[in-house]
């Protein structure tokens, strides 16, 4: 299957580590204090990647607010790669199978895809689609959709 064929091979595995280090959490360490900086720790992370194929779950605490409040916890940069690994190869066949009217937390969906296909249903049924939109939005936050 191809997606056995990304997750263990060389290349996916250094897309994910790429994709990882060069990301916006890159310098953040992770839950064993290791940071990907250099191309040799990213190289030795693609050989390393390639032996475990499954998330251990180590993560660090970040300590909350003052007032008790839980704080966060990070996965290890292993742990990030491998997630990276395994949505690379997965993420094509979701988005195949998927609903396609199915919008919520999609990669490049959005609200206002909805919303235009919600007009395109209801202009079919002879509905003023505006009037329609903006009784729904009188019933959200008052936030626009369009």
């Amino acid at each position: 299957m191809l997606q056995d064929m990304l997750l263990t091979s060389y290349h996916g595995r250094c897309m994910a580590v790429r994709t990882v280090t060069t990301g916006p959490w890159g310098d953040v360490p992770g839950g064993d204090g290791e940071v990907w900086s250099s191309p040799a720790d990213m190289d030795r992370a693609v050989d390393v990647l390639g032996d475990r194929t499954h998330l251990d779950g180590s993560t660090a605490g970040c300590p909350g607010n003052r007032s008790g409040g839980g704080g966060i916890r990070v996965p290890t940069m292993h742990d990030r790669a491998l997630q990276e690994l395994h949505a690379m190869a997965w993420r094509p066949v979701m988005e195949a199978s998927a609903d396609p009217c199915s919008f919520g937390f999609r990669e490049g969906r959005c609200v206002r895809d909805a919303v235009e296909v919600l007009r395109g249903i209801l202009r079919g049924f002879g509905q003023d689609t505006e009037v329609v939109i903006m009784r729904l939005g009188s019933m959200d936050d008052g936030t626009a959709w369009s």
